[in-house]
Formats: structure tokens, sequence, C-alpha cells
């Protein structure tokens, strides 16, 4: 299927492809920051 695809689709999928995979990395990133946060919170209060 990619040798089919002319130069500057194959270049396309590879830059959306990447800025998917930046995008994604960073939405984890914040959710287990936030978890981890909210985890401690939680912890915190429970003695």
């Amino acid at each position: 299927m990619v040798g089919s695809l002319g130069a500057q689709a194959s270049a396309a999928i590879g830059l959306a492809g990447t800025m998917m995979w930046l995008i994604g990395g960073l939405c984890i990133s914040v959710s287990t920051g936030f978890s981890v946060q909210t985890a401690q919170l939680i912890g915190a209060e429970c003695q």
C-alpha cells in the first residue's frame, strides 16, 4: 500500500503519525500526574 502512495502522501502520513504520538503521550503524562496527586490527596485524609 505504501508503494502506491506518492512522496507527499507518505510524508503527510509520517508527520501525522508523529504528531498523534506526541499528543497522546502528553495526554497520558498529564492524566498520570493528575492521578498521582489525587491518590496522595485521598491517602493523606484517610487516617
